[in-house]
């Protein structure tokens, strides 16, 4: 096996984690500016004379007005984005940063005011008396390059503005939990029993006295949250090798150094086996790992961050029942569309052989993540009615399995008083 199978996954991975960052887009931009700025001082050579509109002197005049002011833009939006990041951070939850930072329209403004300044600051020293034409369509470009700046800067005032309302904020990570939800399990839900196991990533662990004597895989260095897993890579090490890989620990747990992150069986036999070092490390490489838990495959984070909002709404230094209530609301979407779907584990079968498992949350996990926690701050007459109102829809949409899971959480929120 080349353990550089994983890389083109891996690749891809920091090329969205470079454009997720507030350098990916403004870097783009920069370089396109300055590419931009070569391409309109050869326009001469190219296509011959250019109209002239506007004189060499206007435009040695006019772009470093535009420059400038760009420039100065720039920091405005990044000052703005600083201050929409400390509310959301003291008002929501610190996970919530996250969330905010990786808004498009905040890059796409700074790569905006970015490429307009360094184009127009270029472009400025190709403007001269031998090539009158260049000085109408640089002033052209760098003045579209401004407005679009503008314009970009005007919507991420009004999507900040948006963000910063606990509704919108709530509405965006629904979004995301139901978005995820429907990646991670794409199954209706059956009145089959969920597979096995069903662990939360809060409290996943690896019970190394339950480890099997051979076919461990172990993670040797580093340490982080488990973000994502190339399964399709893992399926192909899987067929290559006559193996089933079982991964220990679900999408969003703690990975420390030194932990097994899979266990190996030869499919044919079902005994244990150990793998060289090659495979053992392509499969380290389908794991991808980051400091911090994000939406993308993680299907009980949005679940966190909505009941991190609420708890904190509850607190007695915040006292906020309304918004409380409002993300009582929300979980109770998001886990009324959980209910619609096979929860557990996840098994990855070909030719009716079962290839890849990892552990995923099932409804108990994801119904006591979501309710736990809440019910035993919330027992103001708001939060409680909120309360009742979201487990009463919900034991109205799920199936006989799943309503002792709802009932054993109402009955638990009544004796918590709510």
């Amino acid at each position: 096996m080349n353990p550089a199978g994983p890389l083109p996954w891996r690749f891809r991975a920091v090329v969205a984690r470079w454009f997720r960052s507030l350098l990916g887009i403004p870097v783009v931009a920069v370089l396109a500016g300055a590419s931009l700025a070569a391409l309109t001082a050869t326009l001469p050579s190219w296509v011959g004379p250019l109209p002239r509109v506007t004189t060499v002197d206007v435009a040695q005049r006019i772009l470093p007005a535009i420059g400038g002011s760009t420039l100065s833009l720039a920091g405005f939006v990044l000052t703005i984005a600083t201050l929409a990041l400390q509310f959301g951070a003291t008002t929501y939850a610190p996970r919530l940063v996250e969330q905010l930072r990786r808004e498009r329209l905040l890059r796409l403004s700074l790569g905006g005011a970015l490429g307009t300044f360094i184009y127009a600051i270029l472009v400025m020293l190709a403007v001269n008396k031998e090539h009158p034409g260049v000085a109408t369509v640089a002033t052209t470009v760098a003045m579209a390059g401004a407005t679009a700046t503008v314009l970009l800067f005007i919507g991420l005032l009004d999507r900040l503005t948006a963000m910063l309302r606990p509704g919108r904020t709530m509405a965006r990570l629904t979004h995301d939990a139901r978005t995820v939800l429907a990646r991670t399990y794409p199954d209706p839900a059956t009145e089959d029993p969920d597979l096995v196991p069903t662990m939360m990533p809060e409290q996943a662990t690896v019970d190394w006295a339950g480890l099997p004597a051979a076919g461990v895989v172990w993670r040797e260095s580093g340490h982080g949250h488990l973000l994502d897993v190339d399964v399709d890579a893992l399926v192909r090490i899987a067929q290559e090798h006559d193996l089933h890989i079982a991964l220990t620990l679900p999408i969003g747990a703690f990975l420390p150094s030194r932990e097994a992150i899979a266990i190996l069986t030869r499919l044919s036999t079902g005994e244990p086996v150990d793998p060289d070092e090659p495979v053992a490390e392509a499969i380290r490489g389908t794991l991808q790992v980051g400091d911090e838990r994000t939406v993308d495959a993680d299907p009980a984070f949005p679940i966190r961050l909505l009941v991190d909002i609420a708890v904190r709404a509850l607190s007695p230094g915040v006292n906020d029942p309304t918004t409380a209530s409002q993300a009582i609301d929300h979980l109770g979407q998001v886990l009324g569309d959980a209910a619609g779907r096979r929860l557990g584990a996840r098994a990855v079968v070909r030719d009716g052989r079962t290839l890849v498992t990892r552990p995923a949350p099932g409804w108990d996990g994801l119904l006591d993540l979501a309710w736990t926690e809440i019910s035993a701050f919330g027992t103001d007459p708001q939060s409680a009615a909120a309360l009742r109102r979201a487990l009463g829809r919900l034991a109205a949409r799920v199936g006989p399995r799943r309503s002792s899971a709802v009932q054993r959480v109402m009955n638990e929120v009544a004796q918590n008083g709510a």
